[in-house]
């Protein structure tokens, strides 16, 4: 479950030196560009830097959320899958499935995932 902010910006920048993407910890290489979201939750200013690749995996599970408040949190990408996980249904099945139902190629997710 995701926390609402108070405040929140979110937009694209190209990245002049390196950085870390906080979903997936690769980094993000100069000229690369990348989301910054920035917020305030529980009256503490954060905030958020991902690859492209992360944040197109974001928008598409917030998407399949039923509610805004079950969608996945910064930092929290690899989680939010894994709750969907199961015994039985694991690797190359459970990813295709996943990618399947929130709209986003395989390949892609298995970039953040690597199952």
């Amino acid at each position: 479950m995701c926390e609402m902010p108070s405040a929140f910006t979110t937009k694209q920048r190209k990245a002049l030196k390196a950085h870390i993407c906080c979903e997936c910890g690769n980094f993000i290489n100069p000229g690369e560009n990348y989301q910054y979201s920035s917020g305030i939750w529980d009256s503490e200013p954060r905030s958020f830097k991902q690859c492209g690749n992360c944040y197109e995996i974001m928008q598409a599970a917030s998407k399949s959320a039923e509610y805004c408040e079950d969608s996945p949190c910064f930092q929290g990408l690899h989680e939010w899958f894994n709750d969907y996980q199961c015994k039985g249904f694991t690797g190359k099945e459970w990813l295709h499935s996943m990618a399947s139902q929130i709209n986003i190629e395989p390949e892609k997710l298995n970039k953040l995932l690597c199952v």
